[in-house]
C-alpha cells in the first residue's frame, strides 16, 4: 500500500479529476498507459577466442598459446555436447530409466555421454545466463 499521496497532475493525460469521475461514472471507458519495456539484446554467446584480433590488440605469444588451447578446448566441448546430445535425448525419453543406463553403461561411447552430456549442458546453460 502506498504510503504517500500521488499528484493528479503528475499522472499525465487523461488523469484528470474530469476523466476520473467519467470514468468511474461509466460514462468513458478507461485506456491504460502502456509503458514499452527495452528489450534487451540476448547475450552473444562466443565460445573462441579471436586470435588475430588479440594479437592485433597488443598480447603476445604467451597469449596466442594459451587461446589456442582454450579454442581447442571449447572445441572438444562443443563436439562432445553434440555427440552425446542423441544418446541423452533417448536416456530422457525412457524417464531417466535405470535399465536403459545399464544397458549403455558397457557402451564405451554411450555411457560416459549421459554423464558428460549432463555436464555440458550445465555449462553451456551457465554461458546463457552471464
Amino acid at each position: 500500500m502506498r504510503s504517500n499521496n500521488v499528484r493528479f497532475d503528475r499522472l499525465g493525460d487523461g488523469y484528470t479529476l474530469d476523466n476520473l469521475l467519467a470514468v468511474l461514472s461509466g460514462q468513458k471507458e478507461h485506456t491504460s498507459r502502456k509503458k514499452t519495456a527495452p528489450q534487451a539484446a540476448p547475450p552473444k554467446v562466443n565460445l573462441l577466442v579471436d586470435i588475430q584480433d588479440k594479437l592485433k590488440a597488443g598480447k603476445g605469444a604467451g597469449y596466442a598459446r594459451w587461446a589456442k588451447v582454450f579454442n581447442l578446448k571449447q572445441m572438444a566441448q562443443t563436439l562432445n555436447y553434440a555427440k552425446t546430445r542423441d544418446t541423452y535425448v533417448a536416456y530422457r525419453k525412457a524417464g531417466y530409466s535405470k535399465k536403459f543406463r545399464q544397458e549403455h553403461e558397457e557402451d564405451h561411447y554411450a555411457f560416459p555421454s549421459i554423464i558428460s552430456f549432463r555436464h555440458c549442458k550445465k555449462r553451456f546453460a551457465a554461458l546463457e545466463n552471464t
